[in-house]
Formats: structure tokens, sequence, C-alpha cells
């Protein structure tokens, strides 16, 4: 699965772009179409995203809302962008779909996140300062990209995350000096 850039269909992931309707934040199941319509699916997976066929956005293959039909989980690992308006996702699993780039810092709009996971991806450059402000994240999947730089600032504010996953990167400094603030570590 790559991303749609004009008509040039190429892998990665259209970090920057930001999804809205007249200044204010779409609705999440026009922020789901707007990502179902910016990747190459040639394989299928997302082929139940239809407004037309299923009206129901949480019935979608890989999404899971709650009591109020609000998106708080995708996992479509292996199968597959622009999701970074869901303000209630819970859950976020990537993992394993050649995403290049670097993470943007929008990546903060997901402000609930408890699970992200972006590892075995091609991702690049480095982590985003915002992602510090993840209070409420129980794990981390980072591993098996080329993401750089040090992280040793980002652990203070992670007093819930119970698992850190950073391997197979470039990432240097001090980690470790700073996990005996996490209490699930």
């Amino acid at each position: 699965m790559g991303i749609r850039n004009g008509t040039h269909n190429r892998p990665g992931l259209p970090w920057s772009r930001r999804v809205s309707m007249n200044g204010t934040l779409a609705s999440e199941k026009t922020i789901l179409l707007e990502f179902r319509n910016s990747v190459f699916d040639p394989s299928g997976v997302l082929s139940s995203w239809k407004s037309s066929e299923n009206p129901n956005h949480c019935t979608w293959f890989g999404v899971s809302c709650n009591s109020r039909s609000r998106v708080i989980f995708i996992d479509i690992s292996g199968g597959c962008g622009e999701l970074w308006g869901l303000e209630n996702l819970e859950e976020l699993d990537l993992e394993g779909n050649s995403f290049t780039g670097e993470l943007p810092d929008e990546i903060v709009g997901l402000r609930n996140l408890r699970v992200l996971n972006l590892g075995l991806n091609e991702l690049e450059g480095e982590v985003p300062a915002s992602l510090s402000k993840f209070v409420d994240l129980e794990v981390l999947n980072l591993a098996g990209n080329k993401l750089k730089g040090s992280m040793s600032g980002y652990f203070g504010g992670f007093y819930k995350l119970k698992g850190l996953y950073l391997s197979n990167n470039q990432l240097n400094g001090p980690i470790l000096e700073n996990l005996d603030i996490i209490v699930g570590i």
C-alpha cells in the first residue's frame, strides 16, 4: 500500500497534509475517507471503507469506536494518511507498512493515545518533541525505523508507560537514566 501523491502512486505517508472543512475539523468518517483516498491500496485492505455501501464507519475493517461512535482504535497493521484529527483515538497500530518520511509535530493532535505502534516502517528524522505530550501513553513502539537523535528528555511525563520499543534505529543519548521515573517499566 502506498500513498497517492497527485497522479503518482508511491510509498510513503503524506504527514503534512491537514484535513479540514471550512476551517473546522472534519467529521471522523470524513477523515477516514480522506485517508482511504490518499493511499494506494492494491490488496483492498480498506475496501470496506465506503460510506455509500457501508455508512457506519465503526464497522469498517480495522476501525473500532466507543459508544458515541467516536473512533478510538485503528488497526490496519500489515495492510496499509491523515489521521491527526482523530482526537479521541486511543490506539494507532500502523506496524509493518513501509511508511516513509518524518513524524510530524501534528501527531500531538492524537492527544488521547494509549498505544502508538509505528514499528517496522521506514520512518526517518528525529522524533518530534510533541511526542512527549502523550501523558497517557502505555505502549510506544518505534522499533525498526531509521529514526535518529536523542529522546532523553521525553520520558519524564510517561507515568503510564508499560512497553517501550526503540531498537533498530539510530537513536543516541541517555535514555535509561530517565526510565526510573516511569513506574510501569
